[in-house]
Order: C-alpha cells, then sequence, then structure tokens
C-alpha cells in the first residue's frame, strides 16, 4: 500500500526544518524513513496499553521534569537557577539522597 502524505511547515518552524535537514543527510536517511520513524516512535509511546507514563502520573508531585540526568552542566545551571524555592527544596532533598546512596554504595566496594 502506498499512499503520499503532506504537511505544512510555518516559517517560524523553518530552524528546526533545517535541523531536521543537517541530521537527515548526518544519517543518510531518506525524509519518508525520518518521518516513519517519528511516528513509530510516538505511536509506540501513546498508543493504547502503554502505562510507562500515565497522565495521572502529571497530577503528583512525585513527578517532575528535570534535565535527562548527563546533560551538560549549563543546562542543568540554568534548570536549577529557574526554580522557585519550594521547588529548589524538593530537588535539595532528593540530590542529597542520591549522594548518600552513592556513598553508601561506594563504601561497599566494588
Amino acid at each position: 500500500m502506498e499512499k503520499i502524505k503532506s504537511f505544512s511547515v510555518l516559517d517560524s518552524e523553518k530552524p528546526m526544518m533545517d535541523d531536521f535537514e543537517g541530521i537527515k543527510r548526518r544519517e543518510g536517511k531518506s525524509f519518508s524513513t525520518m518521518t516513519k520513524m517519528a511516528i513509530a516512535e510516538f505511536v509506540a509511546h501513546h498508543k493504547e496499553g502503554n502505562d510507562t507514563y500515565t497522565l495521572d502520573m502529571f497530577d503528583t508531585d512525585d513527578m517532575s521534569a528535570t534535565p535527562a540526568f548527563f546533560r551538560p552542566h549549563d543546562v542543568w545551571l540554568a534548570w536549577l537557577n529557574k526554580l522557585d524555592e519550594k521547588s529548589y527544596k524538593k530537588v535539595d532533598k532528593q540530590l542529597n539522597f542520591l549522594l548518600n546512596a552513592a556513598n553508601d554504595r561506594y563504601q561497599k566496594g566494588w
């Protein structure tokens, strides 16, 4: 089954599309292949029965968006500098837990 699909791009989205073109060339993949990869990822994350992230998880204090763990330091600093006092205290508590847990693990040896 072959079908042709099209989509529109706003002028404001041109930088994103330029980045996409560069990545596409670097990866040696066609527009169709890259688009289908994005669609497959979207479907896998949002199809019925995927319980990795459910909407009710975002209604609690247990789910907070943070930079990925190994992002560059400047990304983390920018994120930390934007936190309000309540959020900062919550992050500080979690970081101290992680540091203590890592130290306990280190003390046990490898």
